[in-house]
């Protein structure tokens, strides 16, 4: 019989993987709006961001079970899918007519840009260096 510190790290990745999807799934019901789908600067970087998160994701838990060693590819790529996703938040703003909440939002975006360039270049620099 299998002790339950046997598989500590399974419920550990489990449960990781079931709050990042719910995190996925509430933010994409949140922010979806059908009637926008038309505009391809709202309905492109959202859908592609949901997309590229949910499958980095998947990659970043296989690849930490597995102790392979591209996690860290896995992470920039989720960095990447949120910054596009984002993206895809502030034109709905911007097209809603709230010009407050798309200033708020674009900065964000470009911040969170910034870092997720300085992170990617870290990981190159640290990759081949």
């Amino acid at each position: 019989m299998t002790s339950i510190h046997e598989s500590k790290e399974l419920f550990l990745i489990i449960v990781f993987l079931i709050t990042i999807f719910y995190m996925l799934f509430k933010g994409f019901k949140e922010n979806f709006r059908k009637k926008y789908l038309y505009l391809y600067n709202y309905s492109i970087p959202f859908i592609i961001g949901s997309i590229l998160m949910g499958i980095s994701v998947i990659g970043f838990v296989y690849s930490f079970y597995y102790s392979i060693g591209n996690g860290k590819y896995f992470f920039a790529l989720i960095l990447i899918g949120l910054c596009v996703f984002c993206y895809g938040r502030s034109n709905v703003a911007k097209y809603e007519g709230n010009n407050k909440l798309y200033k708020i939002r674009i900065n964000n975006v470009k911040r969170m840009s910034f870092y997720t360039i300085l992170v990617v270049l870290l990981i190159l620099l640290r990759e081949f260096l």
